[in-house]
């Protein structure tokens, strides 16, 4: 916990899981969630979507998230390894691009046929970093998955620069990319105002333990 690798669970993290479901249960193909930095995006995505996933729909949900690497130049080929990386896929580091891409279209049709689902979930952090190339290749993800029946939902959580990103994509004419990776969108607020600092704060006294195993909070432990 002194090293941060903790997150309390906040007002603004259940909005943003509540955005998030209300997507996945719509089947939006794409959809980014944006807001300044430090507000607790990262936090939400590395510590709290998956398990409250987990907790709302069990194993019928196959998802994955993957933080997004930013390059000098765009590489289809590190694409498609961070991607499968971030999937756990053993063989995340060798092949051809089409082999990678190959692999990653089997790793996540695997995943939905032994959950019973048709549908995938893929959250991508810090996704300002990415540029109309990495969207060409989520495309061609999608249209091998939906292929073969299932349906891939994208979901990119970064900076400002997401909206930014959106309307250049429409004054370029990419309305493809629009009408794939960015049918919705949602801001993510920091903390707004007296009650929920004080739930905060409140959840360091309640929620948290240090060290493991003493049942001391972190308040207590560090300002007895």
């Amino acid at each position: 916990m002194t090293r941060g690798h903790y997150a309390l669970f906040t007002p603004p993290i259940n909005e943003f899981f509540s955005v998030v479901c209300e997507w996945i249960d719509s089947h939006v193909p794409g959809g980014y969630i944006y807001g300044p930095p430090r507000q607790g995006k990262s936090r939400a995505v590395q510590f709290w979507v998956e398990r409250l996933l987990t907790e709302r729909y069990g194993v019928l949900l196959p998802f994955f998230r993957m933080n997004y690497k930013s390059h000098d130049r765009f590489s289809e080929l590190a694409f498609l390894t961070e991607l499968l990386h971030a999937g756990r896929h053993r063989f995340a580091y060798s092949g051809t691009r089409m082999r990678k891409l190959d692999r990653l279209v089997k790793l996540y049709a695997t995943r939905a046929r032994n959950a019973g689902s048709h549908q995938v979930v893929l959250m991508i952090d810090e996704a300002q970093n990415m540029r109309e190339q990495s969207y060409r290749t989520l495309c061609n993800l999608q249209n091998e998955l939906d292929s073969l029946g299932f349906q891939l939902t994208v979901i990119s959580v970064g900076t400002q620069e997401l909206a930014y990103q959106h309307s250049a994509f429409l004054q370029g004419g990419d309305l493809h990319l629009v009408g794939r990776f960015m049918v919705r969108e949602a801001l993510f607020r920091g903390i707004r105002g007296e009650a929920e600092l004080a739930y905060v704060l409140k959840a360091y006294d309640t929620q948290t333990e240090w060290p493991e195993g003493s049942g001391i909070s972190y308040t207590r432990y560090f300002f007895p």
